[in-house]
């Protein structure tokens, strides 16, 4: 990894009825759409409602709104190319690592924030 840049992006979109937003992203970036209120499609795709969409996206996004309008937030970034293993809410690199921090927290060396 070079540098500690994945050239990040955080939107909170909100489209008015029936408006087009081409909104540019890196090429090689992973993307993820999620619609939290009206309508809308991501290239022609309409998006579920209340869900997340993973796209690889080339260049740019290309979103329209619904009639009604849409809100939507896109993260995207570039990858970060490491191995990642998940379980419950942890989330590290290994299962070994995995197995240490369910440790940690079970013996209270890990406490999470309420």
């Amino acid at each position: 990894m070079h540098g500690i840049s994945r050239a990040p992006l955080v939107a909170d979109v909100h489209l008015q009825g029936d408006c087009a937003l081409r909104l540019p992203v890196t090429a090689t970036a992973n993307v993820v759409v999620y619609l939290y209120e009206g309508a809308a499609t991501l290239a022609n795709e309409t998006l579920v409602p209340q869900a997340a969409t993973l796209t690889s996206a080339g260049d740019a996004l290309d979103l329209h709104a619904g009639p009604d309008g849409a809100r939507l937030l896109v993260l995207a970034a570039e990858p970060i190319n490491e191995p990642v293993v998940q379980y419950g809410p942890f989330v590290m690199n290994t299962r070994e690592e995995i197995e240490q921090a369910v440790a940690d927290y079970h013996s209270g060396r890990l406490t999470v924030a309420a």
